[in-house]
């Protein structure tokens, strides 16, 4: 009796698709790893941005409590504590004492006015 000659075809066979769905498997792995990668790139600069606007916006909300022009008791200028004081909720800003330190001969419109179009 001579052996099948095609005895050991289904043995490759199998070898061969065991070696491509490794290599699928592989590529699968390292293309979900370049993914999660590029995924971590873009939160970091996401956050770099939230981090800016959030500093931009305290520079700005702080640019609003401000001091007088005119020199206070001691020669020190007064602080101002925001468009609205938080200690009345009155249209500021305001010094300790609750006086205005905003001037309403201004261009820009009152609080509460109209803007010019």
């Amino acid at each position: 009796m001579r052996p099948d000659p095609r005895r050991g075809t289904v043995l490759i066979a199998i070898a061969g698709i065991c070696a491509l769905m490794a290599s699928l498997g592989a590529a699968f792995l390292l293309r979900m790893r370049s993914d999660a990668e590029a995924t971590a790139e873009v939160v970091r600069e996401t956050q770099a941005r939230v981090m800016l606007v959030a500093g931009c916006n305290y520079v700005l909300e702080s640019s609003r409590l401000g001091w007088d022009t005119a020199l206070g008791v001691n020669g020190a200028h007064r602080e101002g504590f925001g468009w609205v004081d938080v200690r009345t909720g009155q249209a500021g800003p305001r010094d300790q004492a609750n006086n205005a330190v905003w001037s309403d001969a201004s261009r820009f419109p009152a609080i509460g006015g109209r803007a010019a179009r």
